[in-house]
C-alpha cells in the first residue's frame, strides 16, 4: 500500500526540486508554491502557485507551474493532477498516493 501525502513532504520535495516556496512576511507574499492538506478528504494534498503581493497575476505563468508541479509530483511517483475551476480555468494541483510513492 502506498503512503498518502503530507502537506511538508510535498513542500520539501518541490523545494528540493527547485521550486521556491511562496512565503507571506509582514503581509507581503512573496512568489511561488503553497501547499496545504485538503480538509475534505484524507490522504489528499493541494499545490498552488501564488504570484507576489507586488505584481500582476500571470495566468499563463500560473497554469505553467502548475503543470511543473504535476509533472514532478508525478515523476516522484505521487498521482498529481490539475483540477480545474468553475470556469475551466487551471486553478491547483490535487495529489494523492500513486502506486510508486516513497
Amino acid at each position: 500500500m502506498s503512503k498518502p501525502p503530507y502537506p511538508q513532504g510535498i513542500s520539501r520535495l518541490l523545494a528540493k526540486a527547485g521550486f521556491e516556496k511562496a512565503g507571506t512576511h509582514r503581509g507581503v507574499t512573496s512568489e511561488g508554491f503553497h501547499v496545504m492538506r485538503y480538509r475534505l478528504q484524507a490522504g489528499v494534498v493541494i499545490v498552488n502557485w501564488w504570484a507576489a503581493s507586488d505584481a500582476e497575476f500571470d495566468r499563463a505563468q500560473h497554469n505553467a507551474m502548475l503543470s511543473s508541479y504535476a509533472d514532478t509530483l508525478t515523476e516522484a511517483g505521487y498521482s498529481a493532477y490539475i483540477r480545474d475551476d468553475q470556469i475551466g480555468r487551471p486553478d491547483h494541483v490535487i495529489v494523492t498516493a500513486g502506486e510508486d510513492t516513497p
